[in-house]
């Protein structure tokens, strides 16, 4: 396992939630770190505390990714105060509520830009930097609806089939970015969030509707949810691994898998779940069930399910004799 004592770390997005966090667990591994985002203040902060808590260099870089001077500017910086980059933390991000149907130009240009070409603007300025140190870590802090992607639902959370797009791209950047750049040892990792007990959707583009949640009155749903503390520990120890792709609970994995393995019944099931829990106010009754049109191939697993079942029946029905 690759020890990280000493490394350079920028953080993007640090202000708050996971990626500050973030910068918490590299620092507290010995890590220089490096924090980015648009509010002065917080980083500002942030960089003092870890600073003195944990003994290493800290710079706060006042920066917005999706703007490439301010982009170039914080990687120039961070290199020349620091002696280079080392690690890369992707995880400036921007989420959205709207339906595809009403997406606006402007919010749908946003979200792209924050979430996909703002990360491959911080990639392109950070890749010298770890070539003239003979290698480097790139994370990419992505969502599981880069598997699976959702409409928006009602009282579970305000994603959006826009956000979703962004996360899809931003998962294949990933891919052709670890084989582009596997040659100067520089290893790419994806980060597929769950829901995490942030208020993220709250800061997206466009308003947002009455039935999104907060981290903080998700009730019984937030059982779901990761820390972003337990994210930036197992977020630190993956790159210690070298992983390719990182989960932060079992059940995202599991989800993944699903809608992977078996997207005929994805597909089926996301139709039910929008019955059950509500489409938005804003669109027209529903006129077919979900159910209606289905493919055979969506009832195979229920009828491989009955025929599993059957069989584990039998055999401890034999097993208690």
């Amino acid at each position: 396992m690759q020890k990280l004592g000493g490394s350079v770390v920028v953080v993007t997005g640090a202000s708050r939630g996971v990626g500050a966090a973030v910068a918490e667990a590299f620092a507290a591994s010995g890590c220089h770190v490096v924090l980015a985002a648009r509010t002065q203040e917080d980083i500002e902060a942030l960089a003092a505390q870890l600073a003195a808590d944990h003994a290493v260099e800290t710079m706060a870089v006042v920066a917005d990714v999706t703007k490439t001077d301010q982009v170039d500017e914080l990687m120039r910086s961070a290199a020349e105060r620091l002696g280079g980059i080392d690690i890369l933390v992707n995880n400036a991000g921007l989420g959205s509520y709207t339906s595809l149907a009403d997406t606006s130009d402007d919010d749908m240009f946003h979200v792209m830009d924050v979430n996909l070409f703002g990360a491959i603007r911080c990639l392109r300025a950070a890749v010298p930097y770890m070539r003239r140190r003979g290698g480097g870590h790139i994370v990419n802090i992505g969502s599981i609806v880069s598997y699976m992607a959702v409409p928006r639902y009602r009282n579970i959370f305000a994603a959006s089939p826009i956000y979703c797009a962004s996360k899809f791209a931003l998962r294949a950047a990933t891919i052709a970015a670890r084989a582009e750049l596997h040659s100067d040892n520089i290893h790419v990792m994806l980060a597929v969030l769950g829901p995490t007990r942030t208020n993220f959707f709250r800061a997206g583009a466009g308003q947002a509707p009455p039935d999104a949640l907060n981290a903080e009155d998700r009730g019984r749903l937030s059982f779901l949810d990761s820390s972003p503390e337990q994210v930036a520990r197992q977020l630190v120890h993956s790159v210690q691994k070298q992983d390719r792709e990182v989960y932060f609970t079992p059940l995202n994995f599991i989800l993944v898998k699903l809608a992977v393995w078996a997207p005929h019944l994805y597909d089926l099931l996301l139709r039910l779940c929008f019955l059950l829990l509500g489409r938005p106010e804003e669109a027209p009754t529903a006129k077919r069930a979900p159910w209606q049109g289905a493919h055979y191939r969506e009832w195979l697993p229920f009828a491989g399910l009955v025929v599993l079942g059957g069989w584990c029946r039998r055999r401890l029905k034999r097993l208690w004799k």
